[in-house]
């Protein structure tokens, strides 16, 4: 089944209000609010960064450290 373009802008400004929402639960300033809402309205998940607790991916930890604490008792 072929979309039109209207089709997708309406989703598009649906991601983005979306979007809005989620920074403002943030406590962001309005102008703050209008840039990055068109920035992550198409992917929208949590950073997997260390700083949100994901330790793969840090450049900061060594090898050792990088395995989750389930592959480190193996060990």
């Amino acid at each position: 089944m072929n979309r039109t373009r209207n089709y997708r802008r309406k989703k598009h400004f649906a991601k983005i209000n979306r979007a809005v929402k989620i920074i403002k639960s943030w406590g962001y300033t309005y102008k703050n609010i209008e840039q990055n809402a068109h920035r992550i309205a198409e992917n929208m998940q949590i950073c997997s960064c260390e700083g949100c607790g994901n330790p793969r991916h840090s450049n900061w930890l060594s090898n050792k450290k990088k395995l989750t604490i389930q592959e480190r008792k193996h060990l």
